[in-house]
């Protein structure tokens, strides 16, 4: 998938659902994921070595872990993409965004920390990133400003 109209307003919604829609098909037709989506509820697992993260009850959300990763790696690109200015409007929208994709966890921010701990979640974090990243700059740097203006 390419922007192929850089004048035509798309909302953030569209382009996540998008995103996402598009990841699942890519998981399935190159084989690396099973056909049945992965949800938050299976996340919940072994933090041995990360005894300081407490475990994040998500069995109440229906948000998928490419979703919730997808949000991870455009908060780990965009601020590199975007102008200091907007920095702080992209935190606000990303923050608004976790909160929207996990309306039932009090605190949003510490349960993409434990996802961060589980081998699954990191696996699905991987090529998210590694897929966001297969386009060009100018296409991320658009999709980062979208989310930064995106009025909640």
């Amino acid at each position: 998938m390419r922007f192929t109209n850089t004048h035509q307003k798309v909302s953030t919604s569209t382009l996540l659902m998008v995103f996402g829609i598009s990841i699942i098909l890519m998981f399935i037709m190159n084989g690396t994921a099973q056909a049945k989506e992965y949800r938050m509820s299976t996340a919940i697992g072994n933090t041995a070595n990360n005894s300081f993260i407490k475990p994040v009850d998500l069995s109440g959300i229906s948000t998928t872990t490419h979703e919730l990763a997808l949000m991870q790696v455009l908060a780990e690109v965009c601020p590199g993409l975007i102008s200091t200015n907007l920095r702080p409007k992209f935190a606000h929208a990303y923050r608004t965004k976790l909160h929207q994709l996990m309306p039932t966890v009090a605190n949003p921010d510490n349960a993409m920390r434990y996802l961060s701990t589980q081998t699954e979640y990191r696996r699905v974090h991987a090529n998210i990133k590694n897929w966001t990243l297969s386009y060009s700059r100018a296409e991320n740097k658009a999709m980062c400003e979208e989310l930064a203006t995106t009025q909640f």
